[in-house]
């Protein structure tokens, strides 16, 4: 499914979901797969999530899989699908323009280095 305009509400799919740069999703989204090109706020429950260059995300994704290409935004907190069920931790991530920080006061150890790694990566880019 492909969104080139704009939806409200709770988006159920199947397989992939594409947010297209004209596209903008308002609300929860559950999909085995996420393309963000476009924007979106809101809850995101995905197996994989893909912010490409024009992507901008804020809100909270629910994970195993986020990548995030160089140009695109993601603002908010995130966490693995498989984390939340068994901890309920929470790592709250800032990922925009090309900044990467987090606070670090309820996050779990291995969300920790989820942090430490993204920054660790974005350093080698630069």
């Amino acid at each position: 499914m492909q969104v080139d305009g704009t939806v409200e509400g709770q988006v159920h799919v199947d397989k992939t979901l594409i947010i297209s740069e004209a596209g903008f999703v308002n609300g929860e989204i559950f999909a085995e797969r996420v393309i963000v090109n476009g924007s979106f706020e809101g809850t995101c429950r995905a197996t994989r999530i893909e912010i490409l260059n024009q992507g901008s995300v804020h809100g909270t994704i629910y994970s195993d899989n986020l990548s995030i290409e160089p140009g695109g935004k993601f603002n908010g907190v995130t966490d693995s699908n498989s984390e939340q069920k068994e901890s309920g931790g929470v790592s709250k991530a800032l990922y925009n323009d090309n900044l990467i920080g987090g606070q670090f006061d309820d996050v779990t150890d291995s969300n920790k280095q989820q942090i430490v790694e993204l920054t660790d990566a974005k350093k080698k880019l630069s």
